[in-house]
């Protein structure tokens, strides 16, 4: 690998790491990358040195506007995006509903091309969060928590006809 700056890729969520330019070291695939700092080697920082305390947020900057440029990114449809809503039952289930299938086949998470899944929570028409995740991530823990039994598949949607997953908000991230 060459000696080049440090870089995020967004592609599949990697750290920082040494690597070929343009090649995310986790999928191995063409990939966009923000150059995290442009003096020192990423591997030199410890995660305390990365939010620091002398109240000049130098570091803390230049790692939330990589996320701020993602965002832009998110919003002016430089990377696919699903939409979806969850329209009251979040509220009394505490689980989003997530389609894979309707009327028979493949649909929803199992056959989105987007990079990223927003998944709004709303009460009548006010929106109270949105979660966003990268479609990879958010499958690998669908299936984790599946295989757990946490998830549970069901029908839903017009007659039935759609097969969701139940997702419950409190184990969507971290540890079961």
């Amino acid at each position: 690998m060459k000696n080049s700056p440090p870089i995020f890729s967004e592609c599949c969520n990697a750290g920082p790491t040494w690597q070929e330019e343009h090649l995310c070291y986790k999928c191995g695939k063409p990939a966009k990358f923000y150059d995290l700092n442009d003096t020192v080697p990423w591997k030199e920082y410890s995660r305390e040195q990365m939010i620091n305390n002398d109240s000049k947020f130098d570091i803390d900057l230049k790692y939330g506007q990589i996320r701020e440029q993602l965002f832009a990114d998110i919003m002016e449809g430089k990377e696919l995006i699903e939409v979806k809503t969850e329209r009251g039952q979040w509220q009394r289930t505490g689980n989003i509903a997530i389609e894979w299938m309707s009327r028979g086949k493949l649909s929803g998470i199992a056959t989105t091309e987007a990079n990223w899944w927003a998944h709004f929570l709303a009460e009548e028409e006010d929106t109270k969060a949105v979660i966003i995740m990268k479609v990879p991530e958010l499958k690998s823990r669908i299936k984790q928590l599946k295989k757990l039994g946490i998830a549970k598949d069901t029908r839903g949607g017009d007659n039935n006809t759609s097969r969701l997953v139940l997702l419950p908000l409190k184990h969507l991230f971290g540890d079961v």
